[in-house]
């Protein structure tokens, strides 16, 4: 390996952010209290849905929230920018939008990432039920 080899990988190793997170789901925002995730929530009672998504990044980043239907296609995607770790959270309306209009029930999967689909994050089902 020669040097002009060696400077193209700590150049690429440069541009890729480290980032670690973790995501938890509620049907609640407190933000003193560490949230219990459920598995389901009730279509009917459902008013939101709160993303909770720590991380333990450095530097200034782009996170973004994808919701998927329970028939594989985007619902929504949701973005903000962040700046360093801390504890990080969207709001998601259920009641009155299409989600209860039509009866979307079943299982969804919420999806975070960092400023491209490519530097991945974690994959959460949670389940909508009538």
């Amino acid at each position: 390996m020669n040097l002009k080899q060696i400077n193209l990988i700590i150049v690429i190793l440069l541009l890729i952010p480290i980032v670690s997170a973790r995501m938890y789901i509620s049907d609640y925002y407190d933000p003193d209290l560490i949230p219990v995730e459920e598995k389901s929530y009730p279509l009917i009672a459902t008013y939101d849905l709160v993303f909770y998504i720590w991380t333990n990044t450095a530097g200034n980043h782009t996170l973004y929230l994808e919701l998927t239907n329970p028939y594989g296609v985007t619902y929504a995607v949701f973005s903000r920018e962040i700046h360093g770790g801390k504890a990080h959270y969207f709001v998601v309306p259920i009641a009155g939008t299409s989600i209860t209009r039509f009866g979307l029930n079943g299982t969804w999967t919420a999806s975070y990432y960092f400023e491209s689909p490519k530097l991945g994050g974690e994959r959460r089902n949670f389940t909508l039920v009538r």
